[in-house]
């Protein structure tokens, strides 16, 4: 007997209405997360200038309630064959941080500390009321800090690993918010937990479950040693090992 879970979903993007066909997302800790969406419209000839880099929600329904939001910006649109009634698209959504992997700089950033230099470079791209840091201790001012030429996106995910943070998004009807965090048990646990492991699912499911579960093991460094030299003292032992 079939268990009927009641699950729908809604795409708002422009002034358009769509229908949803069938969505993929990907999403990750400490990655931008990357929503694939597959929909059809009832108009041929979709503005694409009214979609593309805009808005976009995607809504998980069940039993008439919200149950999660993905909100982002439009940053691929595509349009597709056209039916008798309807005309099929495609959208990728993703973060508003993911337009930092479009701009890049050569600069330095004097006397100011790794989660400074972040609010700054994400400033400049108007990410300042839906970003937010949770820091548990001071991150001492660097004397310099250079951006190479990399982009903006990939010079703060270097420096902001380099001091131990994490970042996820949190999502809601309105927009959703970058959060920076230095330790990984801000983000908090997954509610509901055990999660339930269902390797043969099939038909309607009321609730998430696992469909496949991977162990492996791999060979890593089990030693590190760092040596130096002092042309002052050339017999001193410079060596640690850990």
């Amino acid at each position: 007997m079939s268990i009927r879970c009641d699950l729908r979903f809604t795409f708002t993007a422009g002034p358009e209405a769509f229908e949803v066909i069938e969505f993929h997302l990907v999403e990750g800790l400490s990655e931008t997360f990357h929503l694939d969406v597959h929909l059809s419209c009832a108009n041929p000839a979709v503005d694409f200038g009214q979609v593309l880099d805009r808005p976009a929600l995607l809504t998980i329904w069940q039993g008439g309630q919200p149950v999660r939001y993905v909100h982002g910006s439009v940053t691929s649109f595509q349009q597709g064959n056209t039916g008798f009634r309807r005309t099929r698209y495609r959208a990728i959504v993703e973060p508003r941080l993911a337009r930092l992997q479009l701009a890049s700089d050569w600069r330095i950033f004097q006397t100011l500390s790794v989660p400074d230099i972040a609010t700054a470079v994400l400033k400049k791209h108007a990410i300042t009321l839906d970003y937010k840091q949770k820091v548990t201790h001071p991150h001492a001012p660097r004397e310099y800090c250079v951006q190479a030429g990399d982009t903006d996106y990939h010079f703060v995910e270097r420096i902001m690993r380099e001091e131990g943070f994490f970042y996820g998004f949190l999502h809601n009807a309105e927009g959703h918010r970058l959060i920076h965090c230095d330790r990984l048990w801000i983000f908090g646990k997954q509610p509901g937990l055990p999660v339930e492991y269902n390797p043969q699912a099939g038909g309607d499911r009321p609730g998430p479950a696992l469909r496949s579960f991977t162990y492996g093991e791999n060979v890593r460094t089990a030693r590190q040693t760092q040596r130096d030299y002092n042309f002052k003292n050339p017999l001193y032992n410079q060596q640690t090992k850990r």
